[in-house]
């Protein structure tokens, strides 16, 4: 059979006046698929090195190897099904795919590190949204970030901490599914918290400070949902993180007593929508002690504390002093304090204006 110009499919696709009854063309503009260059696949390995085996089968058989950005191709490929295959950290990946069409078809796989700090964050969010997070990292795993910017009063300039996963799909039935939940942080494997220049002090009326709420008097009503940490000094947390964290940050639903004022009621307790958020009295110990009694029936102990991690932080900036940090839990039996960890890492509750660590949590 002669070659021709075009292919009626491709003619059809292209002309938006084509007329099936009084066609423009002529045969002489046809040509067969047999002798076109054909169809393509770009296999993108995301993550991996050059040099990456991929695999062809189904109407064509045939191996490709990634290039130096990670990209390995099939061409002049006809139309029909195919099976494409590489191996990556042990495990074969397959994808589907059906070419009815002349066109470039492009698919990725991604080559996870099992060193969680390996990983860019992108990954882990890609991981962490399949489900397989723990196929891969464990609790307590860590990744460096860098903490930039200003936080109320306090400045954080370039900031290297370590992240670690408090629990993966903590609470999920509740919380949400498919989410890595991390804490920052650690400095040299020592568990600390962010503190300002007013640490164990009261600021009185001034704002910016590491305290749960500010002005004349201490108050924890309208409980965390209220709170001026949760409303001004988190926030300022999240901006301060790495652009891609931030990028891939996922939603949580916490359950907390959001009206406060020194009482025990279990409507007091309410969700409330978390991208960067303290831990509860309950998440952290397991038991309640402080906190409204029907917070722990919508909580769960994350597992880096039931594994028996400890409750103890220290300065971020002198892992030698331990410090008191505070949970986002209002204390029930007043109308003035917060739960906290002290020193040794027992359950207490202190004054909403004292300035205590902080150790935000946040969730890809």
């Amino acid at each position: 059979m002669a070659e021709y110009l075009i292919t009626m499919r491709e003619y059809n696709e292209a002309s938006n006046s084509y007329d099936i009854l009084y066609p423009n063309t002529v045969k002489e503009n046809i040509k067969d698929l047999e002798n076109l260059g054909g169809a393509r696949i770009d296999v993108a390995i995301v993550g991996g090195a050059a040099g990456q085996v991929v695999n062809l089968s189904g109407a064509k058989t045939a191996t490709a190897v990634t290039n130096t950005t990670g990209i390995a191709t099939f061409d002049n490929l006809q139309y029909g099904e195919y099976l494409v295959s590489t191996n990556i950290s042990g495990t074969t990946k397959t994808q589907n795919i059906t070419i009815d069409a002349l066109k470039i078809y492009e698919i990725s796989f991604t080559v996870v590190s099992a060193t969680l700090n390996d990983n860019s964050w992108n990954i882990i969010s890609e991981i962490s949204a399949s489900g397989e997070a723990s196929n891969y990292w464990n609790v307590g795993d860590t990744k460096t970030i860098i903490i930039n910017g200003q936080v109320g009063n306090t400045t954080f300039s370039n900031l290297s901490i370590d992240a670690y996963i408090l629990g993966i799909n903590h609470n999920a039935e509740i919380e949400g599914n498919n989410r890595i939940h991390f804490c920052i942080g650690k400095v040299n494997n020592e568990t600390v918290g962010l503190i300002d220049s007013k640490y164990e002090q009261y600021p009185i009326t001034s704002s910016g400070y590491f305290s749960m709420s500010y002005g004349d008097s201490d108050t924890n009503v309208g409980g965390w949902e209220g709170c001026y940490m949760r409303s001004t000094i988190m926030s300022a947390i999240k901006n301060a993180l790495p652009t891609g964290l931030q990028n891939v940050l996922k939603t949580v639903t916490k359950y907390t007593d959001n009206t406060g004022g020194g009482t025990n009621n279990s409507s007091n307790v309410t969700a409330t929508t978390e991208t960067i958020c303290l831990e509860a009295e309950f998440e952290v110990h397991g038991t309640r002690d402080y906190a409204n009694s029907a917070e722990q029936n919508k909580q769960k102990q994350y597992d880096y504390y039931k594994n028996g991690n400890s409750k103890v932080r220290y300065k971020y900036n002198n892992t030698n002093s331990a410090v008191w940090w505070w949970n986002r839990s209002p204390c029930f039996g007043d109308s003035n304090t917060f739960c906290y960890v002290y020193a040794d890492g027992s359950a207490d509750g202190y004054f909403s204006r004292y300035c205590n660590a902080v150790a935000p949590c946040f969730y890809v």
